[in-house]
């Protein structure tokens, strides 16, 4: 079917009247990748936890986000998790940031043509001051 993947969903039963009943197949296409998400924002920000939210002009054509973080001193993106549900597009990250450390962080969104263009991305710091320990 020239690349495109399909899903095909098989006897859903709609009842219109009382003694006829139809069996109904379709098939859903996906024939395009889709858009970037929007920017992600800040929901809270700790000493080593962050929740993000974002969004998606069209949510249906989303299987999974993927989040990619990195330090803002560096160039190269890390890929974080993915986020099975894209009608919940919200990530918590706990325990994993450094207190004090400058993060910047995308999304990504996927589907069966493929994974969008990275979302703008977003640079924020966890409060609290990195410590450095010294050994005299």
């Amino acid at each position: 079917m020239d690349g495109t993947t399909f899903i095909e969903k098989k006897g859903v039963s709609v009842t219109n009247f009382p003694r006829i009943r139809m069996k109904l197949q379709y098939t859903l296409f996906f024939s395009v990748k889709p858009n970037a998400p929007t920017t992600p924002e800040v929901v809270e920000i700790g000493r080593d936890s962050i929740t993000l939210q974002w969004s998606h002009s069209n949510p249906r054509l989303v299987w999974s986000y993927l989040v990619e973080f990195r330090l803002a001193s560096e160039q190269t993106f890390t890929r974080l998790t993915k986020i099975p549900q894209p009608s919940r597009p919200m990530l918590s990250i706990d325990g994993l940031l450094s207190p004090g450390t400058e993060y910047g962080f995308r999304v990504l969104a996927r589907n069966s043509q493929g994974i969008s263009e990275p979302s703008e991305e977003i640079v924020v710091r966890t409060l609290g001051i990195l410590t450095a320990v010294s050994y005299l």
